[in-house]
Formats: structure tokens, sequence, C-alpha cells
């Protein structure tokens, strides 16, 4: 979890409609400034111009080690929409925040969902694990590590659905398809934590 993050669009060109208060960067010069800010140690990127290089934001992520904190969809008086982007005199431009919209928010209701949609060019990217991408032949940036607690009444545990779990958990099956999924740490799977 990002205990403080900066959106990267503040990092770039800042402007009104009077005045440029500072010029247009990079992103590799973006998030170059944001290592440098005292506590930052997450972005929000903005769609669609961080993903216009999936590779470049990726290597980019790594080397600063940032988490993500969200993802804007940023199509207001920015770039080639300063005139306006839902509200543009042109049509063409009008219809092209609609179409970037609509790919910000296809509905993927799970990860291979989200991987057709990537596949088929209705999405850019979305949230879904690196399981999913690397099964798909796609790029995976990692956001976070989650890590997840199976809570249970004592009586339960005994029971036969649990046991039968906790046995798949600690097999060497499971552990040798983790390694080919990849992206799981199944080293404590199986741990009784608290027992009360």
């Amino acid at each position: 979890m990002n205990r403080l993050a900066i959106i990267t669009g503040f990092l770039g060109e800042v402007r009104n409609r009077y005045m440029v208060y500072q010029g247009n960067r990079t992103l590799a010069e973006k998030l170059e400034l944001a290592s440098r800010i005292k506590g930052v140690d997450g972005l929000e990127l903005c769609y669609p111009a961080d993903f216009e290089k999936p590779a470049e934001l990726k290597e980019l992520l790594a080397r600063y080690t940032f988490g993500i904190s969200g993802i804007n969809f940023r199509s207001r008086r920015s770039g080639k929409w300063w005139r306006g982007s839902f509200i543009s005199e042109k049509a063409s431009e009008r219809q092209e925040v609609v179409s970037d919209l609509k790919r910000a928010s296809a509905p993927a209701r799970t990860g291979d969902d989200l991987a057709l949609a990537v596949r088929e060019g209705r999405a850019d990217c979305g949230i879904a694990t690196r399981a999913v991408a690397a099964t798909r032949g796609l790029e995976f940036v990692s956001l976070a590590w989650e890590r997840f607690d199976l809570v249970l009444r004592r009586r339960d545990y005994f029971e036969p659905g649990p046991q039968a779990l906790f046995k798949l958990a600690r097999s060497p099956e499971l552990a040798s398809r983790a390694v080919a999924l990849g992206g799981y740490e199944i080293a404590d799977s199986g741990t009784v934590l608290l027992n009360r």
C-alpha cells in the first residue's frame, strides 16, 4: 500500500487558459522527477497517455520501485483536448474521447474476459493476476502483492472439505502449478496462524 502517491499529470504540463505553469515532460522524465520527491512511493497513472508504451512503463515502474495507487482517465483540457473533449466543436475529437472512455471502462468480469478484451484490442490494460497474463502471452506490470487468509470456525477445520483443501495446499502438485503460472507465493499455505 502506497503511503504517498502523486498523479503523473501534475508532473507534466500544467496550464490554464491564460498561461503555462510548466512544460510537458516525457514519461521517463516524470518518473525520474517523482523519484526525487521525498516520501513518494506510488503513482496515479493517467490513461491513455502513460500507457502508450507499455514496455517502457513497466521498465520505469520497476526501476523506481513505484506502486500504483490508481489509474485516472484523463481527457480534459490537456494535450489534444485543450479546447475540450466531450464538448469539442470537432465531431472527430468527440468520437475519439468517447472511444477512449469506452476502452478505459469496458467491463471485464474475470481475468479471462480481460485477457480476451486486451487481445482483441477492446482494452489496453486492466487488473488481473500474473498467471492470467502469462498464460495468455500478455505483458504484466505488478501493482501489489496480496495475502489471502482463510478464516473458519475451529470445529469446521476438521471437516472433510477444509481438510481436502489443506491437503491440496501442501501438495507438490500445487507447488509445481504455482511455479508454472508464476506470481504465487505458497510457502506458508496451510499454516494455522491463529487458533482460538
